[in-house]
Parts: structure tokens; C-alpha cells; sequence
């Protein structure tokens, strides 16, 4: 029975507490919550009168009058896709039981404060777009004036333009400055053997960031305060699924840590050095700070609500006389952490006490801040955790792992806390003899160094500190070392070899938002999404290579290869199960031994040593993950992205003399331009919603609504539609094609047998379809297919072509069909619509990919291959475009004309929907 029944029974009664009547069978559920409710009510209320401030209950209980919680011994149980939200108990919210279309629709969520005038404190609305067109173009002074002076003098009447030059611009600019937080700059003092020396540390006060945020209408309905565990019932039981970082178990800990009723405001930090020049002669230190509180497209988004600059470290000046010495390293890393100490100085106390705040949707929130997650690569990590680094006795940030077993994920080793870490300080007051205390830290492999960190409740960097996929794998593990590799042994193998290999990488299928090579034994890539693609395209390339036959350390590096892009492949997934992350760690264990395997027997042509730190880390993946949730929510990339505006601001906007402070003054005027934007587009928004309300009360929205459709329905459609051809004019356009040999006969049996083709009423005694020569047809070369993912049960696009010229290359896109005896692999011949009476038809004429393919050879088992074997192409067959799952891909094995290798790991659901052999729609 579905939650829609359950509900449905006309049986109330009326709530004692809130005196809303509702279902019988759920009001004593009810009725409890509100108890609770109540009571914490009144606790609040005492406490808001001793702070002398208005009471309001928080908007989080608010809609449990308008839900009755699934009692499950009372129902008949839960449905197939149920999803179930246990929230904690100090929320004082009872479970509750969802269907899968009710999930994640947000209750009450308040609608943004459209302001009238929301350039303001530009005098009009023309003012503030010029003045966001000269920002991002960065016009100096004189362009600017004279930029003014010339749309002064062509001014169209119906906007006005009131800016007079450039002083002018500058003013409305800090005014509108004062819309957020600006930076404030700190001189620290760090001593140093040959006297102090100082630093300018540029912060923006993290608090302050906070409380813009927290006071952004916009953003309200979005915060998310308590932690939560999500099941999704699978038809016997509930499954745990994990996807922000609230649905995760460090969130749920730390708040059992915090006064009942109190709220983790839970902080992102990110910092790496950056070249702004090209040359590297001139470096920025920035530090990025995003909010957890907030959902992964706000979060990691370009909005109000992503993430923002909020501080500038310094960057230390190597000195030649200090070069490589231990203390130099020492100093910087004491400059690190004293100039980091002032982005987080304002937060100290309140992850302490807390702070009372009345937050923009009018509720009073008990507050703590804390560090939750701090993104970075491995040589930030090793600052923010003041490890040694990768030549230290252990070189993990987050186990006391010993850099001898560096590639034993088998055994679980100590985690690092600061709780041991001050027991080490504890120790090292009580001793006399400065050599001890030294090897005292050196055994743990850390510094004689305060960590900054430790100044903030329930923000453990070892905890925080979080695996990247950027850099551990894409130019890490993968991109740098395994690719690296992967071109030494193929190089050893001659020139024929190589030659080879980059002729299947060339011939590799083109795929949506997926990189294609011409090449790959010369090219270099800095980009880790280019390293990943080019990885994955030339694991099947080499299939015909590096093969047992011609070298057998090479066929165990693809072993090696394909274990790792399968582990990689759990990594990247944007919602995880227990059972996903349990494969995840199984993959994992079996790539460790692949990989010691090879790293003993390719002594011949590879010295590289395998024991390096990055290769360790993802020991540590999959704990991140139940920890903090998927790997999107720590991942280094939407930070890595805004380096670039701060390098086109060195380019274009400053002096090139002390830049640190004008950068800043161009990334906080950017901000502001977005918040600005953002409120602008709002109220065009609301202006269109009422337009579109007054045109479709008088029929015009329909009208255009109409005019937009293209063929098909809500799962497929096609598109790129063609001038109509005769059908026998098809034939003859491709004689040279088997599959279209009878073209215009198999159609009609197709159409008789499976469309359901309506018949004219014109009193003929004709029981059979028959289609003249004559009878037209539109060919269509796109063609759409929304399917719900395998990964994270939303939907999902495919964008398929079947064109004999897209951007100069033939392309026949694959996909995966629903047959009435079960999914099948098949490539896309033509597709096309057809009228018949008043009926249209979408069909396509596919090339099946179901023969037989015999036993399973050894090498398809070893390397995990799905083989496929193309039935001849006269035996192309009719379907209708719904009968396509996805679209697919396949490679050609370059031994088997009639053979293909299906693409996997082209993506995660075509990845999962094999691994587990669930093909169907």
C-alpha cells in the first residue's frame, strides 16, 4: 500500500496539544511529537526572556502538525522506495517514512524578499549594470570615464543613466561594498634566529562571513540544522544511504556533544598557494571558506551561498641561507598556522559557548561553530596537521601509519586525534632535554608545533582533513604514476606498439561532457578531469597491446589499471549505500594486492617506487565518506575553480606591486555584483511569474507552450528533424546498406505487429497496414532519453546522435534497449517519425548487439569485461524510441571485427547497472 492510501482515511480526531484534527491511526504518533514540542517550546521561552529577546519555535517543528509519521507496526509497512529519516534526538523530531516522490520537497520553504529596487545603493538600474560590465571586463579609470561619457551622450530615455565618471562609479561601488563583510588586514610578529619578522595576514572575519549568510533571505529555507540518517527500503529492509554531509556520522556525533536544542553551523575551509603569475614569480595563499550547512549545488556553486575568499595568507620568501634546513621548513609552518589563527580568532569562544542568533527566517538558533571539513592537497595537509611530511616515520595526516606499509590496506592502523596529539605537549612540558621532546614528536611523525586547530571545539584536523579525489587520484595515483607507467611499458614494447595504442585512443567514441584524444603517448595534461578521461580511455585502447601474449607484467599492470579505475569509479559516486561503500572497500583490498603484485615483477623497465603517501590515502576514502558524506562534499575542485578570477584580478586589475589587497577588493566588488545580481533576477523573476499568470489566464501561455514541443513523450524524444523523404527515397539513399534492405516491408510488419497501428474508418475490409512508395518519413538525428540514475535515483539525460556528419565525424551513438526477453546492447542505424492517420510514430532502426558471444575467455573475467557480438547488419530491427534505457557505449575489439567491448566506465550508472547485472529500465 502506498503512502497516499494510508493517508486517505476519513477517521480524525483532534490534537490536544496544537487542536488539529488529524488521521486516527497516526494522532497519538502525533500527539507525542507535539508533547515534545511543546515542552521545548517553553524551555526556549524562559531562556529568550532572560536574553530579552522575542520568542518564535523553530521553523524545524513547525510542519510536524502537517506530517503524521509512518507508525510501522499500524501500516502495513513501508513501500519499495520508501524513504525513511531518523533525525537526532536532539532535534526532538520523531522519525518519519516518505515515498520516493515525496522525499526532499521542502515544507513551507520561504520565498525571497523582492525588493523594488534591489541596485541599490546605485542610484538606478543602469547604473549598476554598467558598473557590473566594467568589473568583469576590469576598465581602468580612463576607459571607464570615457565609456560613460559616450552613453551619456546616446542615453535611451527608457533607462536611466546617472553615472557622471569614474570617481563616481568608485563611490557607488563602496556603498554597495558595506553589503557584505569586507577584509580587515592583521600584522603578525613570528620570531625567527636572525630577529622577528613580520607578516600581513588579509582575513575576513569568518563569523562575520557567517552571519551574511545566516542573514540571506534567499538562503533560509535552505540551511539544514540537524543530523539526519537516511534509509531507502529495497523491498525487505531499510538501506543507509549517504549523500551531504549532514547525513553523515561525524555531523551526528558532534552534535550529540552540544547542548540539547543547539545547532552545528558546520564550516568547509580550503587553502593552497597559487601561481598569479605565469612565470610563478608572484604567489597568492587564499583560504576559501564554504558552508555545509547548505546543499551541494548552493554550496559548490557560483551564488550567493558558494564559496567565498576569507582570508589571504602569506606567502614566505624563500631565503638562500635557510633553504632546506628543518627549522626554515619549521618557520613557515609557524607563520602557516599564526596567520591562520587570525581568520579563526572570532570563532574561538563561540565553538565554546555558543551564540544566540535570530536567523533570517525569524528563528532565535543556539549556534556552534566548528570546522568540519578541511579540503586540501597532501602538502597542505601536512601544514594543517603538522606532520613531517612524506619523509617522516608516519606521513598519513589522519593514521600512524609507517611509510614501510604504506600499500597495506589489509590492516587498520591507529587514527591521530588531538586529544593524543596535547597528551604529547602534556609529556614534552615535563621534559628538560630538547632532543627528547624531539624524538618524542619525531616517533609520531609531528612537529613541536601548535596547532591552530585546537582552538576550536569538535574541529579535530585529523578528523576534518579529508581525501581528495583531485589530487590523490586524478594527479595523484592515477594521472601521475599509473599513467606514467602505463607509457613506460607500452614505449618498451617498440614503436609498433605505440603507434597502435594511439590509433585506438583516436578511435575511441565520442561521448557527451566526455574528453576525446586524437592521442596520447605525447600529450601532457594539467587537468585532472582531461588525466581522468584520458586514463579510462586508455584502459580499453590498450586492450589489444598490453595483453598477456606480448608482455605479462603489462597485462598485470591493466589488472592494475582496472582495479584502480573501478575504486576510482566508487569514489566518485554522488550518493553512497552501505553496500556501495562495503564494495568500495572490497575494490579497494584487491587493488592493494594488484598493485604489490606488479610493483614486485616490473623491476625490468620501471624503478618507481609504489610507497608513497597518496597511494596510502585511500585507505581512508571510504571512512571519509560515512563520515562526512559523498566526496563532492571535500573535494578540492570548486576551490581550485576560483583561482582563476584571483589570477585574471592580478592580471587585469592591480599594479602588480603589493597585490594582495587589490585582488581582494576586486573578489569582494565581484561578490557584491553577485549579490546584486542575484536580488535583481528575483524580482524580474517575480515580474515574469505575474506576466505569465496574466497570459495564460488569456490562453497565450498555452499557446506557447505548445509551439516548444518536440516528438515524443516525458522518457524520449527526438530531434534534429529532417526534411520529409518517400520512403522509397530512403531506400534508395542507402542501397549500400544491409540494414536497410526491405526497408519499407519490415516496416509495415513492425507497425501491424507491435504499434497498434489505427485503422481509417473508410468501410475497406483491409486488415493489414500497407505503406506505398510514397509514404513520407522524417528523419531525426538527436535523439533525448531521460532514465533514473542507478546512483543517486534522479534523472538523467542522455543527448544521443545518429548523424552521418556530427562536427565532421560520423556518429551512431549505442544504447541499451528493453526487449520483451530481457536488455540488450544494440547501436542506432536511423531514426525517424512517422504519420499514420491521426497517430505519430517515433521509431529507430537498430543494429543488435546479442549474439552469442561463447564461454567467457580468461581475460574478460580477469579485467572484467562485458563482450558483445553485432548480429549481422541485414538484421536490423524496428522499436519505438520508449524501449531505449540509455544510451551506451562500446569499443571495438581490434582483434574481433564482430566483437565490442561495452565502456563501463564511462559512467557511474552504466558502471553500477553492470556490476550488479541490473540492466532493466
Amino acid at each position: 500500500m502506498n503512502l497516499d492510501t494510508r493517508n486517505k482515511s476519513s477517521v480524525t480526531r483532534e490534537c490536544q496539544y496544537c487542536k488539529k484534527a488529524f488521521n486516527l491511526k497516526g494522532v497519538g504518533t502525533h500527539e507525542k511529537a507535539c508533547k515534545i514540542k511543546l515542552d521545548t517550546r517553553i524551555r526556549d521561552e524562559e531562556i529568550e526572556k532572560r536574553l530579552a529577546l522575542k520568542p518564535r519555535t523553530d521553523p524545524d517543528d513547525t510542519s510536524f502538525p502537517d506530517h503524521v509519521p509512518v507508525d510501522e507496526e499500524q501500516t502495513n509497512g513501508p513501500s519499495l522506495d520508501d524513504i525513511k529519516t531518523e533525525y537526532h534526538p536532539s532535534s526532538s523530531r520523531p522519525s518519519i517514512i516518505q515515498s520516493f516522490e515525496q522525499y526532499g520537497i521542502a515544507d513551507d520553504a520561504i520565498p525571497p524578499l523582492v525588493s523594488n529596487e534591489p541596485w541599490r545603493p546605485f542610484r538606478s538600474r543602469a547604473d549598476f549594470e554598467f558598473a557590473e560590465v566594467a568589473l568583469h571586463a576590469a576598465l581602468n579609470k580612463e576607459h571607464t570615464s570615457k565609456l560613460i561619457q559616450l552613453i551619456r551622450a546616446c542615453v535611451n530615455k527608457e533607462m536611466e543613466f546617472t553615472l557622471v565618471d569614474h570617481n563616481d562609479l568608485q563611490q557607488s561601488w563602496h556603498g554597495a561594498s558595506m553589503h557584505l563583510t569586507p577584509f580587515e588586514k592583521h600584522i603578525i610578529t613570528v620570531p625567527h634566529k636572525a630577529g622577528d619578522r613580520q607578516y600581513d595576514v588579509y582575513a575576513r572575519p569568518l563569523w562575520e562571513w557567517a552571519l551574511d549568510l545566516l542573514g540571506d533571505e534567499r538562503l533560509a529555507s535552505h540551511f539544514v540544522w540537524d543530523a539526519q540518517r537516511l534509509y531507502k527500503f529495497n523491498g525487505t529492509s531499510f538501506t543507509r544511504f549517504y549523500h551531504e554531509p549532514w547525513t553523515a556520522n561525524r555531523w551526528w556525533n558532534i552534535q550529540s556533544k552540544l547542548p540539547r536544542g543547539a545547532k552545528p553551523f558546520c564550516i568547509i575551509l580550503y587553502a593552497d598557494k597559487s601561481n598569479l603569475s605565469s612565470f610563478g614569480t608572484a604567489k597568492g595563499h587564499p583560504v576559501i571558506a564554504r558552508c555545509a550547512n547548505l546543499p551541494t549545488e548552493i554550496r559548490n556553486g557560483d551564488g550567493v551561498g558558494g564559496g567565498r575568499v576569507v582570508g589571504w595568507l602569506p606567502v614566505v620568501a624563500e631565503d638562500t641561507n635557510e633553504q632546506g634546513k628543518t627549522s626554515w621548513a619549521d618557520f613557515k609552518r609557524i607563520v602557516w598556522h599564526a596567520a591562520f589563527y587570525k581568520i579563526l580568532q572570532c570563532i574561538f569562544v563561540l565553538s565554546k559557548t555558543g551564540f544566540w542568533h535570530m536567523c533570517s527566517d525569524q528563528v532565535l538558533r543556539l549556534l556552534f561553530p566548528l570546522i568540519l571539513i578541511l579540503s586540501a592537497d597532501y602538502e597542505e595537509q601536512c601544514v594543517m596537521a603538522l606532520i613531517r611530511g612524506p619523509k617522516g616515520k608516519c606521513p598519513c595526516p589522519v593514521c600512524l601509519v609507517s611509510k614501510d606499509d604504506l600499500l597495506d590496506h589489509h590492516r587498520n592502523f591507529p587514527l591521530r586525534t588531538a586529544e593524543d596529539t596535547a597528551k604529547l605537549f602534556e609529556a614534552a612540558n615535563e621534559m628538560s632535554n630538547k632532543s627528547e621532546v624531539e624524538q618524542l614528536f619525531k616517533s609520531q611523525g609531528l612537529k613541536h608545533i601548535k596547532n591552530v586547530f585546537h582552538n576550536v571545539m569538535n574541529s579535530d584536523p585529523h578528523r576534518a582533513i579529508s581525501w581528495d579525489r583531485l589530487h590523490a587520484h586524478q594527479e595523484g595515483l592515477g594521472g601521475s604514476h599509473i599513467w606514467t607507467e602505463m607509457k613506460t611499458c607500452i614505449q618498451s614494447l617498440g614503436r609498433t606498439a605505440s603507434g597502435e595504442f594511439d590509433k585506438q585512443v583516436a578511435a575511441f567514441p565520442r561521448w557527451r561532457d566526455f574528453n576525446h584524444f586524437n592521442e596520447a603517448m605525447t600529450q601532457f595534461f594539467n587537468d585532472g578531469t582531461k588525466l581522468d578521461h584520458l586514463l579510462r580511455t586508455a584502459f580499453y585502447a590498450a586492450l589489444g597491446v598490453l595483453n598477456e601474449e606480448t608482455t605479462k607484467s603489462g597485462y598485470l599492470l591493466m589488472q592494475v589499471l582496472r582495479s584502480y579505475l573501478e575504486f576510482d569509479m566508487y569514489t566518485s559516486l554522488d550518493v553512497h549505500t552501505d553496500d556501495t561503500l562495503a564494495a568500495g572497500e572490497e575494490e579497494l583490498l584487491r587493488f592493494s594486492t594488484l598493485l604489490r603484485e606488479y610493483a614486485q615483477t616490473s623491476n625490468d623497465y620501471s624503478d618507481k617506487d609504489w610507497k608513497f603517501p597518496k597511494a596510502h590515502l585511500n585507505d581512508h576514502a571510504m571512512m571519509d565518506i560515512r563520515e562526512k558524506g559523498v566526496t563532492r562534499n571535500f573535494s578540492t575542485k570548486p576551490n581550485e575553480k576560483l583561482h582563476g578570477p584571483l589570477k585574471k584580478s592580478y592580471r587585469m586589475r592591480t599594479n602588480f606591486k603589493d597585490v594582495a589587497l587589490q585582488i581582494l577588493n576586486a573578489e569582494h566588488a565581484c561578490w557584491v555584483a553577485v549579490l546584486i545580481r542575484e536580488q535583481i533576477d528575483d524580482m524580474d523573476n517575480a515580474i515574469q511569474t505575474q506576466l505569465d499568470e496574466e497570459a495564460e489566464a488569456s490562453g497565450e501561455q498555452t499557446a506557447r507552450r505548445c509551439s516548444q514541443r518536440i516528438c515524443g513523450d516525458e522518457h524520449a524524444s527526438l530531434g534534429a528533424a529532417q526534411q520529409h523523404q518517400s520512403i522509397s527515397e530512403i531506400e534508395a539513399s542507402h542501397q549500400d546498406d544491409l540494414a536497410f534492405k526491405d526497408f519499407r516491408k519490415r516496416l509495415a510488419v513492425f507497425l501491424n505487429l507491435y504499434a497498434n497501428v489505427p485503422r481509417a474508418d473508410d468501410g475497406s475490409n483491409q486488415t493489414q497496414l500497407r505503406l506505398e512508395k510514397d509514404f513520407p518519413i522524417a528523419e531525426c538525428r538527436f535523439l533525448r532519453v531521460n532514465y533514473e540514475s542507478r546512483v543517486d535515483w534522479r534523472q538523467t539525460t542522455d543527448l544521443l546522435r545518429c548523424s552521418p556528419n556530427f562536427y565532421n565525424h560520423p556518429r551512431y551513438d549505442g544504447v541499451l534497449v528493453n526487449t520483451s526477453t530481457g536488455p540488450i546492447f544494440a547501436q542506432l542505424v536511423f531514426l525517424f517519425t512517422c504519420t499514420i492517420n491521426t497517430s505519430t510514430f517515433n521509431l529507430a532502426l537498430i543494429q543488435p548487439y546479442d549474439q552469442p558471444t561463447g564461454r567467457q575467455r580468461r581475460c574478460d573475467r580477469e579485467l572484467r569485461l562485458t563482450r558483445l557480438r553485432a548480429k549481422p547488419r541485414g538484421s536490423a530491427e524496428f522499436i519505438s524510441i520508449k524501449s531505449i534505457i540509455r544510451g551506451a557505449v562500446f569499443v571495438k575489439d581490434s582483434k574481433k571485427d564482430d566483437e565490442y567491448i561495452v565502456v563501463d566506465l564511462i559512467d557511474a550508472d552504466m558502471y553500477l547497472r553492470l556490476k550488479h547485472r541490473g540492466t532493466s529500465s
